[in-house]
């Protein structure tokens, strides 16, 4: 017959290995031990990573969708359409996006890497 509750819960008959709370016997600190090797000093930042910064190529992609965003408005207005709905707007901010921020992707590789002075 299968044991629920308290009984299902309580570990192996007599508690071997444990003390009556469930706890293990013998303290907390005592058993300690680590699966990852623990290095005597504590760990360094990690250098700075090559090629631009974050915040460049940010307002790379931002610069390029408004760019997008504004070619493809003149485009509409070439091609003879007097006004769009508030959808039709939000459509185009949204293609220019996502249109700024892959060729963004494209051209972080070949940007060149920004020397900074060495942190003290």
């Amino acid at each position: 017959m299968a044991a629920f509750g308290r009984e299902a819960r309580a570990g192996p008959p007599g508690g071997v290995g444990r003390d009556g709370g469930g706890r293990r016997a013998g303290g907390g600190a005592a058993g300690a031990w680590s699966t990852t090797s623990v290095s005597p000093t504590p760990s360094r930042r990690p250098d700075s990573p090559a090629g631009p910064p974050r915040w460049l190529l940010v307002m790379l992609a931002a610069g390029l969708s408004l760019l997008v965003a504004v070619v493809a408005l003149l485009v509409l207005q070439a091609a003879g359409v007097q006004a769009i709905s508030s959808l039709g707007f939000v459509a185009v901010v949204v293609v220019a996006a996502v249109v700024g921020g892959w060729v963004t992707r494209r051209l972080a590789p070949r940007l060149p890497d920004v020397r900074r002075p060495p942190r003290a």
